[in-house]
């Protein structure tokens, strides 16, 4: 059902010293109100838009091209030479996204699977390897001092990686120290900075941890977006240019004051934990789940060599996440998911000269559209694979580090 209700408008009826007349509209917009009238437990799709047009009134107007020069006198003069212009509609705002619709969903759902901050059991697995790489960069301070090296970049780039040649080290050396550093050193210092960190809100935690057990419980993640004004089938925006050049025939183009950026956010809404009949069970329930592991599935798949690269290119929390809410029994219910965008602005449109047609109002403010829009809707609970987005500078040199150890290996 929708309803659509028209904001006052102020029009005036002008006389220019051409002696054309005709109606300016100094002021106009609308209200519309989209939604699903039925009743229903589930999240009702509903669409909110709103559009408010203020053009100023230039009683005195001096205009003209190449060979001719026209000049406007009387209230709201201007409006011989550019009728009613500068209206934007809604229709014409397009916003982007950095993520996708699909991979905000999947990060929504992951956070509300997975509430572990620190793995530390993880840790406690791989701390064989920590001792011998902490062996291993002994020996290798030991060789840069008898080598008489002072000072390394801190931080390793490719050049010192594969390239640099330091009597008496091998470049392999410097491959395993970054991946030492990135894999083994790095989490471990990250790990023990959260834990210290929540050592101060731990019981007050855990107290609302048990209050909540078996409660609704709502995720949401943001995302922020970039808008961009452009011409529809609906509202085509005549004289309009995005970018302002002098070399078209467009006669305006926008500025844009933010009161709410566009954004969008993704909720998830479900029960997180069982409650327990004994409080104790259910604080270490909530320590396990935050500081111990996510559960078995997650263990186990960071036991296997190399799917953290998998890791960077698909994005498996979901599947991962269910095996652990299945594996641990099923403590975690997903019962509602939705998704939502929203802004709201002023677009001004700005007068500006062209190739053959100048004025005195030209690089003014001459329109003021306030717009708003609010938009909800339901998403589906299934899992899905989604691209992780991850792969980036960081992730190249660590695999270009991974190649380089693989085939200095493969050499020896």
């Amino acid at each position: 059902m929708t309803k659509t209700y028209g904001l006052p408008q102020w029009t005036l009826t002008g006389q220019g010293s051409l002696g054309i007349q005709g109606t300016y509209i100094a002021s106009e917009g609308e209200s519309s109100i989209t939604d699903d009238p039925a009743p229903s437990q589930k999240v009702k799709t509903v669409t909110h838009t709103k559009r408010h047009l203020s053009r100023l009134a230039i009683d005195s107007y001096d205009e003209h091209t190449s060979t001719n020069r026209y000049v406007y006198t009387g209230f709201g003069a201007h409006w011989n030479s550019w009728g009613n212009y500068g209206a934007i509609w809604p229709d014409n705002v397009v916003v982007s996204y950095p993520v996708t619709l699909a991979q905000q969903k999947a990060q929504a759902m992951h956070q509300f699977y997975n509430m572990n901050q620190t793995d530390n059991l993880l840790n406690v697995v791989e701390s064989e390897q920590l001792v011998s790489s902490v062996t291993s960069l002994r020996n290798l301070i030991a060789r840069l001092r008898a080598g008489k090296i002072l000072q390394i970049k801190q931080n390793l780039d490719t050049r010192v990686l594969f390239s640099r040649k330091i009597p008496g080290i091998k470049t392999l050396d410097f491959s395993n120290l970054y991946l030492m550093w990135q894999f083994g050193f790095a989490p471990l210092i990250s790990d023990m900075t959260k834990c210290f960190a929540a050592v101060k809100t731990l019981r007050r935690d855990m107290q609302r941890a048990v209050s909540n057990a078996g409660k609704p419980y709502t995720i949401t993640v943001r995302c922020d977006g970039v808008h961009s004004i452009v011409g529809t089938s609906l509202h085509t925006l005549t004289g309009y240019n995005a970018v302002y050049s002098p070399l078209n025939s467009s006669y305006c183009h926008s500025n844009t004051v933010m009161f709410e950026p566009p954004h969008r956010i993704v909720g998830v809404e479900g029960i997180r934990t069982i409650k327990y009949s004994m409080a104790s069970f259910q604080k270490l329930d909530y320590l396990m789940a935050r500081f111990l592991t996510p559960g078995p599935a997650s263990l186990i798949w960071e036991r296997i060599p190399f799917s953290f690269v998998i890791d960077w290119f698909v994005n498996l929390s979901g599947i991962i996440d269910s095996l652990n809410n299945t594996l641990t029994g099923g403590t975690k219910q997903i019962k509602k998911c939705w998704w939502s965008e929203k802004y709201h602005m002023n677009v001004n449109a700005v007068k500006h000269s062209t190739s053959a047609w100048s004025s005195d109002s030209d690089g003014s403010s001459t329109v003021v559209n306030e717009l708003s829009y609010y938009h909800r809707e339901a998403l589906d609970t299934n899992i899905s694979l989604v691209p992780s987005g991850r792969f980036g500078k960081k992730q190249a040199l660590l695999s270009a580090a991974l190649l380089h150890q693989l085939v200095a290996s493969l050499k020896r």
